[in-house]
């Protein structure tokens, strides 16, 4: 997603984990970064609906989200799922301004978290085959 700041999520046991960021992010941040499933929060809502696009809320479950991105208050962003097997299994949230407007970097983000969800689907079917 670069130039834009992006944080992975990895979705696991009712978990949202940190699992990366982009390097001018501070990525040891970003991978002690949890968050309960279940909590409302942006995540949540692109987990369930396909996409959260607008600011973070003020809410706790966003303060790591605006310490990492660097706390702008009207600052959107895009938080997208990639799904495997039609379930999310990552979690993109990523600042947009970087990417000039908001239909052409929710296009590229959507376009990655497909392209990365058919990548996690051959490695998967690869594996089950013994490959």
């Amino acid at each position: 997603m670069a130039p834009a700041p992006t944080i992975v999520l990895s979705v696991r046991s009712g978990v949202y984990s940190g699992r990366a960021a982009s390097p001018w992010l501070r990525t040891e941040a970003a991978k002690k970064l949890k968050l309960d499933a279940g909590v409302p929060s942006v995540v949540e809502t692109a987990a369930r609906t396909g996409f959260y696009l607008g600011v973070l809320p003020l809410t706790p479950a966003h303060a790591p989200f605006r310490e990492l991105f660097g706390n702008g208050d009207d600052r959107e962003v895009y938080v997208v799922p990639v799904l495997l097997s039609g379930h999310p299994s990552l979690i993109l949230v990523s600042e947009l301004a970087p990417l000039g407007p908001s239909l052409d970097a929710t296009r590229r983000a959507d376009d990655l978290s497909r392209a990365v969800g058919r990548a996690l689907e051959r490695i998967v079917i690869s594996k089950k085959r013994g490959g």
